[in-house]
């Protein structure tokens, strides 16, 4: 399983007997690190957290940035795993090979930068920490975790598992350094270093960050806007070049990264964490929201209350999208930063309406009476902001991904416009607008994907399969091919849905909802759709996976090819077999 997320479901298995409820005490909460992490390898500044996810209620898992992660193994860690619940707030102390539960009384109820800056006084100005903010607190189910200013695991509401341990947050600092198994390991990091730093995308991001899509998204129609139903939207507003003219902003790096994509922004005397790609795009374009100081300023919100941006910008333009289609009695309020950002305040607090969206599109939309069709989730996990009309592949990969709708393992439209090409894999470019030939695409990136939060690395380092095989082998002295690696990514990615299986999910699941399968009106992709593909492919990719396609559960073979049949008995999984031919 490598490390990361993939070591993280692992021992989920088998610590998670008779399937805990997701904020109960005895779901499992795991931060991991892999073996990369810590080490001299380009992006290696990563860690994952995961657990049974109470937005879901299936598997749930996020990635995050920063320094924790390599703090964490300089502290001489690989990761922790919390079990249980204290009975009062704490926090945790990690330090040299040791952990100590400390008293959080006095930092229940504070704003995550304010939790920071109190947790490195009482323990280390080194210290990297991760903690919750009032939105885990209160057990939303949106909330995320996040660690130095800014940097966040957010997807799938981990930060409401973390809040119902009463786990305020983690602080981790160490001096150890991370063995690699080849001395040859530092000479090739060196290498990609260079390579990753000169790539034309690093460039990119190196200069206006993640919301240079603004820039060529709308070429695509890949940037949705007003609740999934428009393109008519100025994007020039919200972009990485608007952001440097409007305000003073300064590029940020997480450890070991050549790219620095972050940015820190000065507004009003003060410094704010820059909002990224995803943040701009859902609490602005699909909120209608044009003014970019209130995106910014609704974006530190987020942080500073523990919310992951991606949803909270969709339930409020669910909201919104319900109010005007008159399935609630208040007024539509796109374009209204000011109540943005108090829409999100009473999300993380329970209050008012933010009570209902506090549990996540879909659920709100029962709440609300409205149909399922027009909540923008996969399996409950939000639509995030690249357009499956766009890039059909996105598609596929939204509806079979493990957490739901996941944009980490649907950047297959980076290989459809061709700016991602991975020869051994067969990954290059394609028709955006066609699923034939699509579903072993979809199924290599997400293979590839997984190993990348197993290593675990920067989805923007771009490393092919050949490269990221080799440093691993040098890293690890495992001999890994692009094969061998694909079959790790096959074996992580099996064991999320046998996961999912034994969790109730299945075949009927796979499917995205009608909001953002009706073609629009206008714009560049005016009337497409993969609506008419998408089932056909979705049985040549369960041919491709080795799934039954009747039930969506892998098979018997597949499961023992993979050597996880003692995975599959643990979390009590039938497994169908292939008939013979």
């Amino acid at each position: 399983f490598i490390g990361g997320s993939s070591l993280a479901a692992a021992l989920f298995c088998e610590l998670a007997a008779g399937k805990p409820e997701p904020l109960s005490p005895e779901n499992p909460l795991i931060l991991a690190t892999g073996p990369l992490t810590g080490t001299r390898a380009p992006t290696s500044g990563r860690y994952a957290v995961a657990a049974r996810s109470p937005l879901t209620g299936l598997w749930g898992e996020a990635t995050s940035g920063g320094r924790f992660g390599p703090q964490l193994k300089f502290a001489g860690f690989d990761g922790l795993v919390l079990v249980g619940a204290a009975d009062r707030p704490v926090y945790l102390w990690v330090s040299d090979g040791r952990v100590e539960l400390r008293d959080a009384a006095d930092l229940w109820g504070l704003g995550t930068y304010e939790t920071m800056r109190r947790v490195k006084e009482e323990t280390d100005r080194r210290a990297s920490v991760a903690c919750i903010g009032p939105a885990g607190e209160n057990l939303v189910k949106l909330a995320a975790v996040i660690n130095d200013s800014g940097r966040a695991a957010a997807r799938t509401g981990l930060g409401a598992v973390m809040g119902a341990k009463k786990v305020k947050a983690i602080a981790a600092v160490g001096d150890a350094e991370v063995p690699v198994a080849r001395e040859d390991f530092e000479a090739f990091a060196r290498e990609l270093w260079r390579k990753v730093a000169s790539a034309a995308s690093s460039q990119a991001l190196r200069e206006l960050g993640t919301m240079s899509y603004f820039e060529m998204g709308p070429e695509f129609g890949d940037i949705p806007a007003k609740y999934f139903t428009s393109l008519e939207f100025d994007y020039s507003s919200l972009s990485g070049l608007k952001l440097k003219e409007e305000f003073r902003v300064e590029a940020t790096a997480c450890y070991m990264c050549p790219i620095g994509c972050g940015r820190r922004v000065f507004l009003e005397g003060r410094a704010v964490d820059g909002p990224e790609y995803e943040t701009a795009a859902s609490l602005g374009a699909l909120n209608m929201v044009g003014d970019l100081r209130e995106v910014v300023l609704a974006n530190h919100l987020c942080n500073d209350l523990g919310l992951d941006t991606i949803s909270t910008g969709v339930v409020v333009a669910f909201l919104n999208y319900a109010a005007e289609k008159g399935f609630v009695g208040v007024a539509p309020a796109w374009g209204d930063g000011e109540k943005l950002r108090s829409t999100v305040e009473s999300i993380a607090y329970r209050r008012g309406v933010g009570a209902v969206l506090a549990e996540g599109v879909r659920e709100a939309a029962r709440m609300l009476g409205v149909p399922e069709s027009l909540a923008a989730h996969v399996k409950g996990l939000e639509i995030p902001m690249h357009d499956p009309r766009a890039f059909f592949s996105v598609a596929l990969s939204y509806i079979t991904s493990p957490r739901g709708a996941c944009h980490l393992r649907a950047d297959t439209y980076l290989a459809d416009m061709g700016a991602f090409i991975d020869e051994d894999l067969g990954l290059g470019p394609g028709d955006p607008h066609s699923l034939a030939g699509k579903a072993e695409l979809v199924a290599r990136m997400q293979d590839l994907r997984e190993v990348y939060n197993a290593a675990i690395v920067c989805l923007f380092s771009n490393m092919t399969s050949s490269e990221l095989s080799k440093l691993l082998s040098l890293a690890t002295g495992w001999e890994l091919t692009p094969r061998s690696l694909v079959e790790v990514g096959s074996r992580s990615f099996t064991l999320k849905r046998l996961i999912n299986n034994a969790f109730g999910a299945g075949r009927r699941d796979d499917q995205l909802p009608e909001i953002v399968l009706e073609p629009y009106t206008s714009g560049p992709i005016q009337g497409t759709s993969p609506r008419e593909e998408l089932e056909r492919a979705l049985a040549e990719y369960y041919e491709v996976r080795g799934w039954d396609p009747e039930t969506g559960v892998p098979y018997e073979e597949t499961v023992r090819s993979l050597a996880l049949s003692g995975y599959a008995a643990r979390l009590a999984v039938h497994l169908p077999r292939r008939e013979a031919a």
